[in-house]
């Protein structure tokens, strides 16, 4: 017992803090500062600490684990340290310039924000304890059954423990989906190469530290774009759903959706502000969401499908293009993600079974051939899940009513609503995955059902959760002073 408590601090101290501070760096670094909060800040830091992390486990592994694997983390709390302190003194050199200003924006709204407390701290305490009380039951049980086990340790102890020209042999038989993209077994990586040894279920604790950062950052959302008490309601209805029980997990479920939001996010704040950071983050979230899973694809395309049919012709009308194009590069990253997972899975021979052909037939002609029999099948059962408390709390078809409502309101400004842009996202992310249910080639639709459906819908029960909050009593976002100095250019950050 008291190696298992030091393994778990150690794993702790190395995977969930080193990589949260390196993200705080850079995130205050690039200027997300202390008027945004600090859920957004330790949130997105969360994302971008493992994300810049990930790559760099996955070059200590190719060169052969060639230094102790507790220099990562010792690396990126460095590294984290340097960009804070670099953030601060570029903070105190601004601080004369612009304290009065600032002085009077706090004098403002110190009041609203000792008012709105109560709607915005207790309600993400009492969801997130206990979640964290879930996750503590599972904390020393090992990793042995499902998804967890099957896919993503799986595959973290194959990439860890095996080298050589037989690993895509040993993927293709020792790992379930070995296909799947590379970031959560890269986490799961990092806690052996921490502890140098491979591990049981101590790796499940860095997983575990997405759903806080998605509560966080969620909450975050809510309560800038809706009114407080509206926000703690439906935080706390998304608390009760099936996102309590995929929060103790391991598997990538809860990053993706994690990861969605964050993007989502962003872009709506980089609406918002003008600010170009965010649209960096975007991009960074974006990268995030092809590294989770298959799925993060189609999020991804019907993601920036959704926004740049609203805001893509107005950009073109106000953006001068060199901005564009330096924006536009951003895209390079998630496009270089994407290109690396299927190089690798290339090179080890490694692929998507829902692709294969079976019977002769490829997807698309799976969908021609079974949608008569399978379409009322999956429509059912995804109604029979919206209509059940216990899973959903109701979120989806809610989110369906009160954007019909709002249609019928005021339909003139559809273009502009962006609460009816996520209810369009959720709605089509919904569609998208019903058709891949149609198109399957398991055994058993219903054990196909009953297996995924949960999960995959988790992908997008944030955004829901968030549309709902707007549209049934949005309010207009309070932008920190440095948004206001930078929205109060012309030509400022667009994204």
């Amino acid at each position: 017992m008291p190696e298992a408590l030091s393994s778990l601090a150690i794993v702790a101290i190395c995977t969930v803090l080193a990589p949260a501070w390196l993200g705080f760096g850079c995130i205050r670094a690039i200027g997300v500062d202390r008027s945004h909060g600090l859920r957004v800040a330790w949130a997105y830091g969360y994302l971008i600490g493992h994300l810049l992390l990930a790559p760099l486990v996955f070059l200590w592994l190719v060169a052969g684990q060639p230094v102790p694997g507790w220099l990562l983390p010792v690396a990126a709390a460095a590294a984290g340290t340097l960009l804070y302190r670099r953030a601060r003194l570029r903070a105190l050199k601004c601080a004369p310039k612009h304290a009065a200003q600032h002085e009077a924006h706090h004098a403002a709204t110190r009041s609203h924000r000792l008012r709105s407390v109560a709607c915005t701290v207790l309600p993400l305490l009492v969801v997130m304890v206990p979640v964290i009380d879930l996750m503590s039951r599972v904390a020393g049980q090992p990793i042995l059954l499902g998804d967890e086990s099957f896919i993503w340790a799986a595959k973290a102890k194959v990439w860890f423990a095996m080298s050589g020209d037989d690993l895509g042999l040993i993927l293709r038989d020792y790992v379930a989906h070995p296909d799947y993209p590379m970031w959560n077994p890269l986490v799961h990586i990092l806690a052996f190469a921490s502890v140098g040894d491979v591990l049981h279920w101590e790796n499940r604790l860095p997983v575990q530290g997405f759903a806080i950062a998605l509560l966080l950052l969620l909450s975050a959302a809510l309560t800038r774009r809706s009114h407080p008490s509206i926000a703690a309601i439906v935080l706390l209805a998304f608390g009760g759903t099936i996102f309590a029980l995929n929060a103790r997990d391991s598997g990538a479920d809860v990053m993706l959706a994690f990861a969605t939001l964050a993007c989502v996010d962003s872009l709506l704040r980089a609406k918002e502000t003008g600010d170009a950071v965010w649209w960096r983050l975007a991009c960074c979230a974006l990268a995030g969401m092809l590294a989770c899973k298959n799925e993060g694809a189609m999020l991804a395309l019907l993601v920036l499908l959704a926004f740049g049919l609203q805001a893509g012709l107005r950009l073109l009308r106000t953006v001068p293009p060199k901005r564009a194009i330096r924006h536009a590069l951003w895209l390079l990253l998630p496009v270089a993600v994407w290109s690396g997972h299927t190089q690798l899975n290339l090179a080890y021979g490694l692929h998507n079974d829902l692709l294969t052909a079976t019977d002769g037939r490829g997807m698309v002609a799976r969908i021609v051939h079974q949608f008569s029999d399978y379409a009322p099948r999956v429509w059912t059962f995804f109604y029979h899940y919206c209509i059940d408390m216990a899973r959903s709390r109701w979120l989806l078809p809610a989110t369906a009513v009160a954007a019909v409502l709002v249609l019928a309101r005021d339909w003139r400004r559809v273009r502009s609503n962006n609460a009816l842009l996520l209810a369009a996202i959720t709605w089509a992310t919904v569609c998208g995955y019903a058709v891949v249910f149609i198109g399957s080639n398991a055994a058993s639709l219903d054990w196909h059902l009953q297996t995924a459906f949960d999960r995959i819908l988790l992908h997008i029960l944030p955004i829901a959760t968030l549309a709902l909050a707007m549209m049934i009593w949005p309010r207009a976002p309070a932008m920190p002073m440095h948004d206001v100095a930078t929205d109060a250019s012309p030509t400022a950050g667009s994204p």
